[in-house]
């Protein structure tokens, strides 16, 4: 994973934000960047998308050649330099567009940013990214306006961080591979930590409950067997801390451990995270990681940049034969819009 990389664009410095943390992904791993601009062909009339109607072929030449243009500029960009820079412009629905590009193109991972333009063209959670992050087969990375960017922090106090919430199943340590991908390329010095956190739905109180202490011994037990593995296979590169957390709101307090003031009882990191990787299933019933639930809620309180992966992602995504030949996006420009 992480070979080709799509970044989605609107041409705002806010989505853009998402260039200089593709970019040192790829150089880290060989990869090939796609940028993708999407030209709506709907009307920009806030929460509703109505189909342009009788659309000027003059005005769409000229928004085409406009995407192309801005879309040539950044590939040149010092940002971009030595990476492999593919282009492609596509009108229709961003978030159908978007699905459609990782569904077609051979690209098995996205770096978007969180926000973009006012009106229906905005990239904002509960917008496009919300959707992407949704619905798309392959590991997104998003990048939140108002939060850091990765690698653009400045001097760190501790080493990069990264919180990966699990709820004991198979299916939420898929988040576990990325996030050490993402340890490897961004830690300064080839080090990097690991937070593995198990929050379980009990009151955390002085009152006796041998089933709540059972289960919390339990849990750091596991917990403690996955970080022994994680050592043995990152030789030594990944510092490894896990918390046992009793919390009956797991979002809350998933969220407040992001943050550098975020005081949580039980765990054992106090000041925050430089990013959250976290998968999209898990188990069913209270401890569920699951867009719609925990994960969602989480992003909607956090400001820190989030890995967001679907066990899907775990497959090896088919390949194009090139990922730099590609059909002229005039050829396939016209999409059609989300019923």
């Amino acid at each position: 994973m992480f070979h080709n990389i799509l970044v989605p664009l609107d041409g705002s410095t806010r989505a853009e934000r998402a260039l200089p943390i593709a970019a040192q992904i790829a150089r880290a791993r060989q990869s090939a960047i796609t940028l993708l601009r999407v030209v709506p062909n709907v009307p920009d009339v806030g929460a509703y998308m109505i189909p342009a109607v009788g659309a000027s072929y003059a005005a769409t030449e000229r928004e085409e050649s406009e995407a192309r243009a801005y879309l040539s500029e950044v590939a040149k960009r010092p940002a971009l330099h030595g990476v492999t820079v593919t282009t492609l412009v596509e009108f229709g629905v961003p978030t159908r567009v978007i699905l459609d590009a990782i569904a077609t193109t051979g690209v098995d991972a996205v770096v978007i940013g969180s926000h973009g333009r006012t009106g229906l063209s905005r990239w904002m959670l509960g917008s496009v990214a919300s959707a992407v992050v949704r619905h798309a087969s392959i590991p997104v990375l998003l990048v939140r306006q108002q939060g850091p960017a990765l690698g653009e922090d400045g001097p760190r106090t501790h080493p990069f961080r990264i919180l990966v919430p699990l709820d004991g199943s198979e299916l939420a340590e898929a988040a576990l591979e990325p996030a050490q991908i993402m340890g490897e390329v961004f830690a300064a010095d080839g080090a990097y930590e690991l937070h593995l956190v198990r929050v379980i739905p009990f009151l955390n109180t002085a009152a006796p409950d041998p089933l709540r202490d059972t289960a919390r011994v339990e849990v750091a037990a596991e917990l403690d067997r996955l970080a022994q593995r994680i050592r043995a296979a990152s030789a030594g590169r990944a510092r490894v801390i896990t918390s046992v957390i009793l919390e009956v709101d797991a979002a809350d307090a998933i969220a407040r451990l992001t943050r550098a003031d975020g005081l949580v009882t039980g765990a054992h990191v106090s000041d925050g995270c430089d990013l959250v990787a976290m998968a999209t299933h898990g188990r069913t019933g209270l401890a569920r990681l699951a867009i719609g639930s925990v994960t969602e809620r989480v992003l909607s309180a956090t400001v820190a940049p989030a890995l967001i992966i679907r066990p899907d992602a775990m497959k090896p995504a088919p390949q194009p034969e090139s990922v730099v030949a590609r059909e002229p996006a005039s050829s396939q420009r016209t999409r059609s819009a989300l019923s």
